[in-house]
């Protein structure tokens, strides 16, 4: 049967909300059931003998009486190591229902504000992955992500594979960041391999960077658009058009080196937010221009897009004047 199939907003809204009250009674129980470990072994009157070395059982004990401060685990010795361990364990398995609370709270916002069509999730494996990648999250801008990825894959099932949640799972909010930078200068899914894309805060170490979670191939990669006679071949960069006509009676073809962003990438971009640059699709035209002098390649500030129409202005941004 599917998941959330024919799930209104309401309905929805609604079962986020049921998940939200399990996840806090789950985490209530918890919280009880140390408050009365702490209450039991605070209340223990056993004597212990300072002069002896064996501090186990007091180590131990202070571990539990302390169990809200987690600078406890850090005074880790060989005599209190399993009571710090399992400790550790309690605090972490909460710190994970937290974390997952916190990311539904912020898809539900989502969902609220948005009102996006639900279509539903054909996958209930789908979600209990999705549950496992991202319960460890505590960094709030990641949280964020997750929560869109959630939203997005509510309204558009199918949008985030398993291989795109186990990357995201690894990923600091600084390395999205970086990936959200790499978005911003991504045309039809590649970019230049021309070193034009440290001006606007992307290295070659960066890109080295994201190729190691698998999100852009830095190999050698070349990719050609042949252009029929009197045809014209179209290119969209935010709202820009960077169109290659071919004003010859004979067939050209347009050969570029380019950094290839991978499919992960290519999903993840749905939930990154990105700037764009008239600078940087300007240097690119000028790279397209050298590398075949027959096409004649323009670059258009794009009005709208409706379907496949692409409404622009007729002014070439790169022409004389426009330089």
């Amino acid at each position: 049967m599917p998941f959330f199939q024919g799930f209104t907003l309401d309905t929805l809204l609604g079962g986020i909300s049921c998940i939200l009250g399990v996840v806090a009674l789950i985490i209530g129980g918890k919280a009880y059931k140390q408050c009365k470990i702490i209450k039991t072994t605070a209340n223990d009157k056993k004597e212990f003998n300072d002069s002896s070395s064996d501090q186990s059982q007091r180590a131990g004990r202070d571990i539990i009486n302390n169990s809200c401060d987690t600078t406890a685990l850090a005074n880790l010795t060989a005599a209190n190591f399993e009571a710090s361990l399992k400790q550790a364990y309690s605090l972490f398995d909460q710190q994970a229902k937290n974390n997952l609370q916190d990311i539904l709270e912020q898809t539900q916002k989502i969902i609220r504000e948005q009102k996006p069509n639900i279509a539903g999730l054909s996958k209930v494996d789908w979600i209990n992955i999705y549950f496992e990648c991202a319960k460890n999250t505590s960094d709030k801008f990641m949280q964020s992500v997750w929560a869109k990825v959630l939203a997005k894959e509510l309204e558009f099932p199918g949008s985030f594979s398993y291989k795109t949640l186990d990357v995201l799972k690894n990923m600091t909010s600084e390395d999205f960041q970086l990936f959200e930078r790499l978005c911003s200068l991504e045309i039809d899914g590649w970019i230049l391999r021309e070193d034009i894309h440290s001006r606007f805060g992307l290295s070659y170490l960066n890109l080295v960077g994201l190729s190691e979670y698998g999100l852009i191939n830095i190999g050698l990669t070349q990719n050609t658009y042949t252009i029929s006679a009197h045809k014209s071949v179209n290119l969209v960069y935010a709202k820009f058009l960077i169109m290659m006509e071919n004003p010859t009676d004979e067939e050209q073809t347009i050969k570029t080196s380019i950094y290839l962003l991978t499919s992960v990438a290519k999903e993840l971009r749905k939930v990154a937010i990105f700037a764009s640059y008239e600078e940087y699709a300007k240097d690119c035209v000028r790279i397209l221009k050298g590398i075949n002098s027959n096409a004649r390649i323009t670059l258009h500030r794009i009005n709208y897009i409706i379907n496949s129409e692409i409404n622009y202005q007729l002014e070439d941004l790169c022409s004389e004047k426009g330089v």
